[in-house]
């Protein structure tokens, strides 16, 4: 078993144990509990960053086969993977609760409200 290093976006960090069927909800779920947060791991996501590029990780996909699969990428590009800044972030997915007190992701507000000013 190894370490994952992830951060927190006031670059804070934290290590949690990891392995190659560890997948990003799990490390979220760690990390919900090691941190005591009060809302479950579905409201948190886990993001990897190279350098200046980011994206959100599907629940499903395992970090370290995600960070093999960039190390193998820049070895074959015969480019150093120590000089590319690689980092896992946890962060808390926007959440908007609703004058009913509903929550919902504001992606899906956003998408909603476009549905309803094309319908006008």
């Amino acid at each position: 078993m190894s370490f994952l290093r992830v951060f927190f976006v006031d670059d804070a960090w934290t290590t949690v144990p990891a392995d190659n069927k560890i997948t990003a909800s799990q490390i979220c779920e760690i990390i919900c509990k090691k941190r005591n947060l009060p809302k479950s791991a579905q409201y948190y996501s886990l993001y990897v960053k190279i350098n200046d590029f980011e994206r959100c990780l599907n629940d499903e996909e395992i970090p370290l086969k995600v960070k093999e699969q960039i190390d193998n990428y820049l070895t074959e590009k015969h480019k150093n993977p120590n000089v590319i800044e690689l980092k896992f972030i946890f962060k808390v997915n926007r959440i908007i609760d609703d004058i009913d007190g509903h929550s919902s992701d504001s992606n899906d507000s956003d998408e909603e409200m476009f549905r309803q000013s094309n319908t006008v």
